[in-house]
């Protein structure tokens, strides 16, 4: 199964967290990417690498950039299921910081060896 015909099954997740307002003006950073169902793979090639440049982005902030960074991924299994908890910080330009996790899910089906 490829990743583009499943990368768009779950939910939309926002989040916005202001945790450095200056005195006086509230500053927002919005931020959303979706959680994803992989379903069934046979190529741990499949599960997508970290990409901050696909976190979108919306600050009051009118000053600069925004940078998204990786923090990291938190895996658990349970049998061939798994799931990555893969979290983002955001800060923008006036130092609003808000952080971002996705929550991917996949079973892994390695392929059956060839009977003799």
């Amino acid at each position: 199964m490829k990743i583009r015909q499943i990368i768009f099954l779950i939910l939309w997740t926002i989040l916005s967290i202001v945790l450095n307002p200056s005195p006086g003006l509230a500053q927002n950073i919005k931020t959303n990417l979706k959680d994803m169902d992989l379903g069934c793979i046979r190529d741990l090639s499949e599960v997508p690498l970290p990409a901050p440049e696909k976190v979108k982005v919306r600050s009051d902030c009118r000053k600069g950039d925004v940078v998204v960074n990786h923090i990291q991924d938190v895996l658990s299994q349970s049998d061939c299921y798994y799931k990555i908890e893969r979290t983002y910080s955001v800060i923008d330009a006036c130092g609003n910081k808000a952080k971002i996790t996705i929550i991917i899910s996949y079973v892994y089906d390695p392929v059956p060896a060839l009977a003799d």
